[in-house]
């Protein structure tokens, strides 16, 4: 079967988990994740395929790290997701991409926590890394903690996620797969994540 069929008919049945989410409420305080970091996992699990889009070469796994940052549009009431994620093969890469608009209709939650259903806007986050470039469709569960609009903590936790995956010149990689993502602290941003994701795009 076409590798893009494939991942065409996951997508439809993952998409019926969305049918049936209520329109998001008015969000107390709707950009209270804006210019926020997180450093978040990506773990894959799927088949390969060769690049003839016929050949099956088994299955497989993989994991990934790298760094989220949520930027909060007040003009158009919609967040952007930017992903930096240094290079395999050469460290002093870093790749950056930035999201689509993600309207906060697709934020379920007037209060916290909240649901980021991507999913029902097919919005979906990309990572380069110098072995590949990854395009995966998640849906996700934001556990906030907030005194007000005040921003104490908060984590990524997975709900529904996959993936496809171009390896070179060489490979398919498309499957299933989970993200998980902890707050990097505003005082902390500066020390703990690479310049290159800092510099404006």
């Amino acid at each position: 079967m076409n590798r893009m069929k494939m991942f065409g008919l996951v997508l439809t049945v993952s998409m019926i988990l969305v049918m049936f989410v209520p329109p998001a409420s008015a969000q107390q305080y709707a950009g209270i994740l804006h210019d926020q970091w997180f450093k978040a996992k990506l773990s894959l699990k799927g088949y390969r395929l060769a690049d003839d889009n016929e050949t099956l070469l088994g299955k497989g796994a993989d994991s990934m790290s790298f760094y989220l940052h949520f930027v909060y549009r007040g003009f158009d009431a919609s967040y952007t997701i930017t992903t930096c994620v240094q290079d395999e093969l050469d460290n002093n890469i870093w790749s950056k991409h930035t999201s689509n608009p993600i309207p906060i209709y697709y934020i379920l939650g007037a209060t916290y926590p909240e649901f980021w259903a991507l999913y029902g806007g097919q919005i979906f986050l990309f990572i380069e890394n110098g072995i590949g470039g990854y395009g995966f469709l998640s849906s996700f569960y934001t556990k906030i903690k907030a005194d007000g609009s005040t921003l104490k903590n908060a984590t990524i936790s997975n709900v529904g996620c996959m993936f496809e995956a171009d390896i070179g010149d060489v490979e398919y990689f498309l499957g299933s797969c989970s993200l998980s993502g902890s707050l990097i602290p505003t005082a902390k941003v500066a020390t703990k994540i690479s310049s290159a994701c800092l510099d404006p795009e």
